[in-house]
């Protein structure tokens, strides 16, 4: 994804950001905007990402996520808003997006651990992912 389109996803993962940290939820609606504007994207070619990739993209990071929700460990909201960012990217940048996210959020969680707080919002690591899959693409 050129850097000129960065900014749409950046500026929804800033709105995340600020909901998480409010209330630990991210509301539907932001993950289907997010969703919404990585498929238009696609269909005005203004990345190099195919329809069926971003579809995959989409559909494996939402696939990733299942274990972690299982366990309790994410949210609902959170899992969507990583599966609608994947389209954006791709099934080509979900290994380099899920690094950057477990990075950040053992990070995130150890920190909340040694605090004695509860469970730390995610938003905040998918952000990272996200800007660690785009910033270093393949």
């Amino acid at each position: 994804m050129g850097f000129g389109m960065v900014w749409i996803p950046l500026l929804m993962c800033l709105e995340a950001n600020d909901r998480a940290l409010k209330s630990q939820e991210i509301p539907d609606s932001l993950s289907v905007r997010v969703l919404l504007t990585g498929f238009m994207a696609t269909g005005l070619s203004w990345h190099s990402i195919t329809f069926i990739d971003a579809l995959w993209g989409a559909l494996a990071a939402f696939l990733a996520t299942l274990p972690v929700l299982w366990l309790n460990e994410m949210k609902n909201g959170e899992a969507k808003f990583l599966a609608a960012l994947a389209a954006w990217i791709g099934v080509q940048g979900i290994g380099m997006m899920l690094g950057g996210i477990l990075a950040a959020g053992i990070l995130s969680r150890c920190f909340h651990f040694v605090r004695n707080q509860s469970r730390p919002a995610y938003a905040p690591a998918i952000t990272v992912g996200f800007a660690v899959a785009t910033l270093f693409p393949d």
